[in-house]
This record gives C-alpha cells, sequence and structure tokens, in this order.
C-alpha cells in the first residue's frame, strides 16, 4: 500500500459516519472524566489548605485575614476565592473543556478529526523544542498560541460555512463572501495579524508589576487590539467585496440569476459579519482564558492565589483590588441631587429680573425676551446652587454632607464597595496634595489626595442601612490635627460615587464581546454600502472618516465643553465656532456608540447592563438598516453592464 492509498483510507474513515459518532462520544466522555477529577482534586486540595486569622501589612495597607473577610471563624484560600470573586476557578476551566469539546465535535463532524490529530502532532514536534529550549521559550509559546487560535479559527470557519448551506441568495452570497475572505490577500493579512498579534501580547507583560496591572494591561492591548484590527478587516474587506466584483464585472455572473439588489447587500454583509463572528469569537476565548490563567497567578505577597507567603489563607491588597476592581462588573450610585429651596430659587430670579429691567425698560415690552431671559436667569442660578453644594470650604466647621441612595441590593452581596472621587481645586497644581477626611457609617478614611486624579477607597458592605442609603461627610482638611487646605475643593459632576457589584465579570465580558460585534456591524453596513456607489478608495475613505467620527464622539463631546466660544471679554472666537458647528452634529449623532465604550467598561470593571446593550443594539441595528437602505437605493439603478470601474 502506497502513502496515496493509505491517506484515501484515513480519509474514508474519518468521513464515515460510525467513526464520527463514536469519537464523538469519547471525545464527550473524556471531557466529563477530566472535568470531574480536576473539581474532585480542587476540592480536596481546598480541604486540607491551612487557615489562620490575622494577617501581616503589605504594601503599607492591612490585609484583610481570613477572619476579617467572613465576619466569623477563618476560611481555607479557595472558600476565601469563592467569597471575594464573582466566580471560582471551576468556570474559567468549565470554559475551556466546553470551548475544547465544541471544537473537536465540530471537527469530528466535518470529516477532518484524524487530519487534525496529525497536525496537532506536527505543531508539537515543531513548537516542542522551541517552548523546552529556555532561550527560546517565548517563541515556543507564541507559537502554540497562534497554532491553537489558527486551528480554532478555521474549524470555526467551516462550520459557519457549512451553516450557511442553503440554496437561498442571501445564504449563498454570505457563503461565497466567506469564501472571499480566505482567498483575498488582504483578508489573509489582518488575520494573520490578529492571531500572531493576541499570541505575543503575553510576552509583553512585566511580571515584576502587581497582577491587577498586569490584567489590566493584557485587557486594555488585547481588546483594543482586537477590535481595531477587526475593525479595519470590516472596512477593507467590506468595502473591497462588492466594488472589486464590480470592478472586476464578476458582479455580471451573480446579478443574471434571480438576486434582488437588497438580497446581494445582505448577503454580503451577512457574510461579513458571519467572518467577524468567527474571528471575534476565537479571540474573545482566548483573552477570557488567558485573563483567567494570569487571575489564578500569584499576587504581590502571595505564593498561590489566597495564600500568604508564610503559608496562611489570607487577601493582599493586590489581589483585593483585582477582584473588586477589576474582574467585577460595577454599577454606580452618584450623589443624590441638592435640595434647591424653591421658595428662595424664585425671589431669587425675580429679584434679577427686578434689576434687569431697571436697566432695559424695554424689557417690560417684550413678553417673549423677558421669558428667554427668566428661564437663563432660573438655569444659572440652578447650575450655581448645584456647584456651591459638590465643593467643600477650606474649614474644619463647614463640612459637607452627601447622601447615596438606591444601594439596597448592594447590601446582600457581602462584597466592599468602592467610593470614586476627583477633586479640584485652583488650577490643580500636580505637585500638591490635599489632606482630606471622609466620614463613613463605619468609621474615619484620611486621604493623601492630588487634583484632578481619579482616587478610590473602599468600604464594608454594612455600610449601606437598611433603607439602601450611604451618607459621608467631607472635610477639607484633618479634623484631628486641626489643619486645613488652602483653597476650596470641588467635585466635578461625574467626581463623586460609590461602585457596587452589580453582576458577574464572565457575563460583562460576554456583553462586551457582543458590544464589539455591534460595532462591527455599523462599520460593515457603511462598508458595503459605500461601495455600491463609489470606488474602492473613496469608499474606504468614506468608511474610514465614519469610523474615526463614531468612535471619537466621546472625545469631541468633552472637548466641546471645554473649548468656549466666546474669550472671557465675550468676543466671539470665530475658529471655536467653526469647529463647534461641525463637531456638534457629529457628537450628537453617534452619541449612543460612544456611550457604550466597551474597552473602557472592561479595564475598569463597570457594567455594561442588559438595556445598554439593547439600546445600543437597536440604534446600530436602525444606523445599519440605514446605510444598507442608502446602498440599496443606490444600487438598485446602477448599469452595472456598462459599469467600467474607473
Amino acid at each position: 500500500m502506497n502513502l496515496r492509498d493509505l491517506a484515501g483510507r484515513i480519509d474514508r474513515l474519518q468521513k464515515s459516519f460510525r467513526f464520527k459518532l463514536i469519537a464523538t462520544i469519547l471525545v464527550v466522555l473524556a471531557a466529563s472524566i477530566s472535568y470531574s477529577i480536576w473539581l474532585a482534586a480542587s476540592v480536596g486540595e481546598g480541604t486540607a489548605t491551612q487557615v489562620v486569622g490575622a494577617e501581616e501589612s503589605i504594601d503599607g495597607a492591612d490585609a484583610p485575614s481570613a477572619e476579617d473577610i467572613s465576619g466569623g471563624p477563618a476560611l481555607t484560600a479557595d472558600a476565601l476565592r469563592a467569597r471575594i470573586r464573582s466566580s471560582s476557578a471551576w468556570i474559567a476551566v468549565g470554559v475551556a473543556t466546553l470551548a475544547l469539546t465544541v471544537v473537536s465535535t465540530i471537527v469530528i463532524w466535518l470529516g477532518l478529526a484524524l487530519t487534525y490529530v496529525g497536525l496537532i502532532l506536527v505543531a508539537i514536534f515543531a513548537a516542542g523544542p522551541l517552548y523546552f529550549f529556555k532561550p527560546t521559550q517565548a517563541f515556543g509559546q507564541m507559537l502554540f498560541g497562534a497554532i491553537a487560535l489558527t486551528a480554532s479559527f478555521s474549524v470555526l470557519v467551516q462550520a459557519l460555512r457549512a451553516a450557511l448551506s442553503g440554496d437561498r441568495p442571501i445564504i449563498a452570497i454570505a457563503r461565497n463572501v466567506l469564501d472571499e475572505a480566505l482567498r483575498m490577500k488582504i483578508g489573509l493579512i489582518f488575520i494573520v495579524a490578529l492571531i500572531f498579534l493576541l499570541a505575543a501580547l503575553p510576552e509583553l507583560l512585566d511580571e515584576a508589576q502587581p497582577l491587577r496591572y498586569r490584567v489590566q494591561s493584557f485587557l486594555q492591548y488585547s481588546v483594543t487590539a482586537t477590535f481595531w484590527v477587526l475593525a479595519l478587516l470590516t472596512l477593507f474587506f467590506s468595502v473591497a467585496t462588492v466594488a472589486f466584483e464590480q470592478r472586476d464585472r464578476l458582479i455580471w455572473q451573480t446579478m443574471v440569476k434571480p438576486v434582488s439588489p437588497l438580497s446581494y447587500l445582505l448577503g454580503k454583509w451577512l457574510g461579513v459579519m458571519t467572518l467577524n463572528l468567527a474571528l471575534l469569537s476565537v479571540s474573545a476565548t482566548g483573552v477570557f482564558l488567558f485573563v483567567e490563567y494570569l487571575r489564578n497567578q500569584p499576587a504581590q505577597g502571595e505564593i498561590k492565589p489566597f495564600l500568604m507567603v508564610d503559608g496562611r489563607a489570607g487577601i493582599t491588597q493586590d489581589r483585593q483590588i483585582l477582584e473588586s476592581q477589576v474582574l467585577t462588573a460595577r454599577a454606580g450610585a452618584s450623589v443624590d441631587s441638592a435640595e434647591i429651596n424653591m421658595d428662595r430659587l424664585n425671589d431669587a430670579v425675580e429679584e434679577r429680573i427686578r434689576e434687569a429691567t431697571q436697566r432695559d425698560f424695554t424689557l417690560r415690552e417684550d413678553a417673549t425676551r423677558l421669558a428667554n431671559l427668566r428661564d437663563e436667569i432660573q438655569e444659572e442660578l440652578l447650575t450655581q446652587a448645584i456647584r456651591q453644594y459638590m465643593a467643600v470650604p477650606p474649614s474644619l466647621n463647614t463640612p459637607r454632607d452627601y447622601q447615596f441612595s438606591g444601594l439596597g441590593s448592594a447590601r446582600d452581596l457581602e462584597r466592599p464597595l468602592t467610593v470614586r472621587y476627583k477633586v479640584n481645586a485652583g488650577s490643580n497644581d500636580p505637585g500638591v496634595l490635599y489632606r482630606l477626611v471622609f466620614v463613613t457609617p463605619t468609621g474615619l478614611v484620611k486621604q493623601q489626595t492630588p487634583l484632578g486624579i481619579m482616587q478610590t477607597f473602599q468600604i464594608p458592605p454594612f455600610a449601606i442601612d437598611e433603607n439602601g442609603n450611604v451618607g459621608i461627610r467631607v472635610y477639607n482638611g484633618d479634623p484631628e490635627f486641626g489643619v486645613t487646605n488652602p483653597l476650596t475643593i470641588s467635585f466635578p459632576p461625574d467626581g463623586l460615587e460609590i461602585l457596587y457589584t452589580a453582576s458577574t465579570y464572565e457575563a460583562n465580558f460576554f456583553r462586551i464581546s457582543a458590544t464589539l460585534w455591534m460595532k462591527l456591524g455599523f462599520i460593515a453596513a457603511v462598508g458595503v454600502s459605500s461601495a455600491t456607489f463609489l470606488s474602492f478608495p473613496v469608499a474606504c475613505l468614506l468608511t474610514l472618516l465614519v469610523l474615526f467620527a463614531a468612535e471619537s464622539s466621546v472625545y469631541l463631546e468633552a472637548s466641546l465643553e471645554e473649548y468656549p466660544i466666546k474669550d472671557t471679554q465675550g468676543n466671539i472666537q470665530w475658529l471655536a465656532l467653526i469647529m463647534t458647528i461641525i463637531a456638534t452634529p457629529v457628537s450628537a449623532a453617534f452619541q449612543t456608540y460612544g456611550e457604550l465604550r466597551p474597552t473602557a467598561n472592561l479595564v475598569d470593571g463597570r457594567l455594561v447592563a442588559w438595556s445598554t446593550l439593547a439600546k445600543g443594539f437597536l440604534t446600530l441595528a436602525a444606523w445599519s438598516a440605514a446605510a444598507l437602505g442608502i446602498g440599496w437605493s443606490i444600487f438598485r439603478k446602477r448599469e452595472l453592464a456598462i459599469y467600467s470601474g474607473h
């Protein structure tokens, strides 16, 4: 038997129904047994872990002990992990096991099981020596990661292609788009770049940094890189798949069949979105699993997670911040609105109106001007009252009390609350530290605070009263030593809030991944639509302009607030006026897009609620439909038979 006959017999064997059924049963059994053995071993290890009470100070802060966290008897390291985490390690291992089982099952039913076994053996022999040889260990690890991501992507693409096996025009066109993405060099370049980028990122982390910084850095770089690589791939490929078919007259072969212009555009968009689904699924799974790997590495002051350097169970400051402020999903409760005495406010408004009418007698005769002036004065006085409420004078006799409500659901979670604040004073001299004292229901918190920089401290959940409220008093100084700061401090509108755990990190990660996919869907719709009536380079420029306008909408909105049209003398700055006229509609148009902020929310441990996700989905779906509608209205009137592409 020659090599060709052997390969043929192996191929027939892996494609037979009996082989697929038996192999699937063996894979599921192996996964179940392996996970059960790991779970039993983990429980046994946790039971044998040594426990203690108090712990030593880490990094200048008192590390909570097992007894402090539990409020009762000392706990094991695994019990501490289960108490403070939104999930335990079994979820990460479960996700990895499930992902491996699903991928293996897909490979089996695609008739490629033995082929992939051979490829795995080749990968092991190719990358294994590099991994076990210390000078090339990093390169071997990167090669293993690239091979795993490439194999997963290939399997997922084949599965999605099989799912698009219908004969309807939209489905058939979408399947052809997937095939085109693998053939075109432009798609291949971005796919390879993304895979090697994700595989190489772990090697850029500095092991000397605290664990929380390493996790945040990896999340920031990996999610940002994934989105921008996929966004640029989506941009160029969605334009190319339509523009090049018109340029090369390949579209004639499609449009002479019973395919409507709308079906053609929807098929192109669906194909790009299917490609993005495959790439984003593989990338997100890789990012999630590596974050869980980092999460289970020792933090500063630990030899194992939740196990101190002296072998006793406890939580270091590094570990506590990681679990309660990074790998979580926190919602925020802002300060309750200031109580405004409307009678006094109305009296002040009328006093200002009388002064204005005395200066200008014509106001009394113009009811419209008088009403507008009254509204302006009332809004100005309300703004002044709110600013005064959020300011604390430099006097120990006049502290400011703030109330936070709506925290009843956080009281039962038994996880610490995070007070997040930023103070401004004068010109926010970066070399000055202000001494502040926060009086909470559980005691005093003294802070040395830089100006204009967000700071945090934690308070226990039992600081919330029975009505779900927390009261905090702020001193602009230190009453214990009778020291005050030189200037009045003020909290900006978003500069004082209490953050509490509202969901799990895992669910939040899924919602953020869905948000990224929705954003890519809008970019794909713009690219497909613009390519119906523009050449490839012009359509790329237009789509790129929309992408950058949407991504910079939050920055534009913040910049407009700090960019006044009039100078201090009341003169109009014409350049500022022109820029404001241009930037304001752009910022307003993409406000919902900018508010999603998936990467920033993930890195900061902020919640992306289902309601936010639904609002973003409906908005982006409407925008995508509008973009495709514009493209359809133009495309259906095109004379494709005489179009030359120039």
